[in-house]
């Protein structure tokens, strides 16, 4: 192995040989020197701490190859002797080539054998300088879709949401509401939306005129040549990805390269950027700061300032929102509002309570109430004016959308079923079919499915049919008998207090039937010498208390439909005061009379059998319980 001392390393010698002039190898030197330019710019793909052995391994092969003969093809080991490597180890030089090699498609360094590497001068193809012929060659529409093709990508835009070519379903933010808009991201141009909000990307400055309209919105970028070249090479690269005749390592390193290069470059161009909108021409860099650290940052920046004084402006009805909506989380957000009107009675999910006293559908109570909502006046007024008093879904969510709410679709939604949950309204399928409350419940709180869960489901309507607003006459009779207040069924009192007033009576005297039933068979267990089959017939009187049909009515608009013909009015009251006096006789018996009963019973005290028995007969006969006590009473004081 020959070794070289520090001051004459082969590197160093090959520096010599640049400077000095060898005639007889002129040739020779000439090709060494020219493989060495195209090695030495390759450097930047290897880490900085093996950017120097890499260097003097290129110059220690070259000055081999000026040599020749005896310093031609050595071993890796002898060529690190000939070298003052700052790592001097056998695997790290190897790989520090290696990773050369893989940077130019294997080219300018070939490895003979395992560890024995020389400079090739027969194979010198210059895939860079490939690259760079193409690239020149490229046509100025290439350049503007490789363009498009690098800002969809750094600015993250879903493939899935591709409307049509280059154009792209996508959102812009609204700070001061807490919410944003849709709208349409274009590139180049695009004239077939209407009524939505569209930004405009399109580099071609000298063709392209400010857009109409007060919904659109144009970003010309003025970039010179730099980014152009990068561009045109990036296009290159990504159609050479998989030709077998170039290096697939090569070029895919070389697009990564090429793309963080583009997105260096566009965090410069950018803020030269102009914006047209509503007729004014400004600066971009009027709406950016100087820490602008990333592409998507970028993008969210001019997304949040291109249509905020707009939003303010066309859409003064939209709500003002005290936590922030997004397109991330505003599925959830209205799911969880549905679920809580549909499930409680007094909505308590402070993120459900605040999104709907936005749009101003609860009291101050927070109970449901949509008689002061703006949303609701325009829609009732909607279904009024058509024939039959339906529209189709698709017209309302037109109307909302619009100016002056620009409600989001999941909002519009929302409102329906609380118009759907109050009665005001009913959402018909294309059959007909109608969508109540037990269908929604069954949308929002039980169904699941991979394809469709919640509001995928409202999907289903397609029509919408005005109610009448208000609880008819014949539900005075059956408020009566349940003791509520006739007044609650006014038009102007809110119709869905009235619902849980009514729900709260109902579900008060089922459990009061339960106690009833529970109560007596206590007795008939603990007391088994009473007549059982007086104990059989009391609790079906009980079974027979029409209460079951009552309990059904889950909604406003049920209870507005509830109706019981005369004799099951008569049966209700007849089982309600029935129930009545049950209740109060038991819980008399059982904390009165038969503590003490079967003793006097057992002493011969016939005539409380006598009692009991009427007492039974005749629940509300004071007398005879009160006689009964007296019985019990008087026992016991003989006793004492």
């Amino acid at each position: 192995m020959v070794i070289i001392s520090d001051k004459l390393t082969w590197d160093l010698l090959y520096d010599q040989i640049e400077t000095v002039d060898f005639p007889e190898k002129e040739g020779l030197i000439k090709q060494v020197r020219s493989v060495v330019s195209h090695l030495i710019p390759k450097l930047v793909f290897l880490p900085k701490q093996e950017r120097e052995d890499g260097e003097k391994m290129i110059k220690g092969l070259a000055f081999c190859k000026v040599s020749a003969g005896e310093y031609d093809r050595l071993s890796l080991p002898e060529l690190i002797g000939g070298l003052n490597l700052t790592s001097p180890a056998l695997e790290d030089a190897k790989g520090i080539l290696l990773k050369l090699r893989a940077t130019t498609g294997n080219q300018f360094i070939d490895l003979l054998g395992k560890d024995c590497f020389t400079l090739d001068l027969v194979h010198r193809i210059d895939y860079e300088q490939i690259i760079g012929d193409k690239a020149s060659n490229l046509s100025r529409n290439k350049e503007e879709e490789g363009l498009f093709k690098i800002l969809q990508e750094l600015f993250d835009l879903d493939k899935e949401k591709e409307l049509a070519e280059n154009v792209f379903s996508d959102y812009f933010p609204w700070p001061e509401r807490n919410s944003f808009q849709d709208g349409l991201i274009v590139f180049k141009e695009w004239t077939k939306a209407s009524g939505e909000y569209m930004l405009v990307f399109n580099p071609l400055a000298e063709y392209f005129k400010a857009p109409p309209g007060d919904k659109t919105a144009l970003l010309r970028l003025n970039y010179g040549e730099q980014l152009a070249g990068l561009i045109r090479k990036l296009v290159v690269c990504q159609g050479l990805v998989d030709r077998r005749n170039y290096p697939d390592r090569y070029i895919k390193t070389k697009i990564k390269e090429l793309k963080e290069a583009i997105k260096a470059e566009l965090l410069t161009v950018f803020p030269q950027a102009d914006i047209f909108y509503q007729g004014e021409k400004r600066k971009l860099a009027s709406w950016l700061n100087d820490d602008l650290i990333s592409p998507d940052r970028l993008y969210l920046k001019i997304k949040t300032k291109v249509f905020n004084q707009s939003f303010h402006q066309q859409l003064p009805g939209y709500p003002a929102l005290s936590f922030p909506l997004s397109p991330d989380n505003i599925k959830k957000v209205v799911e969880n509002a549905i679920k809580s009107l549909l499930s409680e009675e007094v909505i308590n999910d402070g993120e459900s309570r605040q999104l709907l006293t936005a749009l101003m559908l609860l009291d101050q109570e927070y109970y449901l109430d949509a008689s002061a909502s703006p949303f609701v006046k325009p829609l009732i007024s909607l279904l009024q004016q058509t024939a039959g008093h339906k529209v189709e879904v698709a017209e309302v969510l037109s109307l909302f959308k619009a100016e002056p709410y620009g409600l989001n679709q999941q909002l519009i939604y929302m409102l329906l079923v609380v118009l759907t949950y109050l009665g005001r309204i009913s959402l018909r399928q294309q059959d007909g079919l109608k969508i109540g409350v037990a269908e929604l419940e069954y949308y929002f709180l039980t169904r699941m499915s991979l394809f469709s869960s919640g509001l995928e489901n409202m999907r289903e309507i397609a029509y919408i049919i005005l109610e009448d607003d208000f609880f008819r006459s014949e539900l005075k009779d059956i408020f009566l008998v349940l003791g509520l207040k006739p007044e609650l069924l006014h038009l102007a009192h809110n119709p869905y207090r009235t619902f849980w007033q009514y729900r709260k009576r109902v579900t008060g005297l089922i459990k009061d039937v339960k106690r009833a039933e529970l109560l007596l068979e206590q007795i008939r267990d603990d007391y088994p010498v009473l007549d059982q089959e007086i104990l059989r017939k009391k609790k079906e009187g009980l079974v027979n208390l029409p209460l079951n049909r009552l309990s059904r009515v889950k909604t406003v608009a049920a209870l507005r439909d509830l109706s019981l013909d005369q004799y099951e009015l008569e049966k209700l009251d007849f089982g309600l005061r029935y129930l009545n006096k049950l209740n109060d006789f038991l819980i008399d018996l059982t904390e009165n009379i038969l503590p003490d009963y079967l003793q006097v019973l057992n002493d011969g005290f016939a005539s409380v059998k006598g009692l009991m028995e009427q007492a039974w007969d005749m629940l509300d006969d004071q007398a005879t319980r009160v006689a009964l006590k007296k019985e019990v009473e008087k026992y016991k004081n003989r006793v004492k």
